[in-house]
């Protein structure tokens, strides 16, 4: 359909596909095929057929990045300018050859996405390694096979730590103030005690 975008028995053929895949699946905000001029030949929604998403620079930055290399994009979980519900945002581009002839947008609701997640055995493995910079950093990983995809999340370790020590100083502050300002308990020196990391 790509090839032939004004053909209306593939474009016809192309809608149905969209909404039947979006029905099915149940996670989408929204989902469309366009042109790399950001065109939007078919979508879940009827009224945004038609529709041209970009122009100028804002065109020319996506053309030049999310549609360079047949790969997916994701960027990130943002609130959706049509329905106001948070989504993950992604971009597929489709190539012919070397060419990109256009590609495929959604918007997938990022509860269903948190819904999954927490649907999940998550126990995960730990890795520090010394970037390029000599800075530790720490990643949190889990293989999930019957998926094929691997979740990570990566930090400065010292910002892991860091926050890790303010909230047991935090802890410690208040509980100090809990026990010396409680009226019913006899004075007693603190036994609070912070365990090394």
């Amino acid at each position: 359909m790509l090839k032939n975008p004004q053909n209306p028995a593939l474009l016809q053929e192309a809608q149905r596909y969209t909404e039947d895949f979006a029905a099915i699946k149940g996670i989408f905000e929204g989902l469309y095929i366009a042109t790399p001029d950001t065109y939007v030949l078919t979508h879940t929604s009827q009224g945004a057929i038609g529709i041209t998403t970009r122009s100028g620079d804002s065109l020319e930055e996506f053309q030049n990045t999310i549609l360079a290399e047949p790969e997916l994009t994701n960027l990130g979980i943002m609130k959706s300018p049509g329905t106001g519900s948070m989504i993950l945002s992604m971009y597929y581009p489709i190539f012919d050859g070397r060419t990109c002839i256009g590609f495929v947008g959604a918007g997938v609701y990022a509860s269903h996405l948190t819904d999954e997640l927490l649907g999940l055995n998550t126990q995960a493995g730990t890795y520090s390694f010394q970037d390029e910079a000599g800075v530790r950093q720490l990643v949190a990983y889990k293989y999930l096979a019957d998926r094929n995809w691997v979740f990570m999340v990566h930090d400065n370790a010292a910002e892991v730590y860091e926050k890790v020590a303010e909230g047991r100083t935090t802890t410690a502050i208040l509980c100090a103030a809990v026990s010396s300002s409680c009226c019913c308990c006899p004075a007693r020196p603190s036994s609070i005690k912070s365990a090394p990391l």
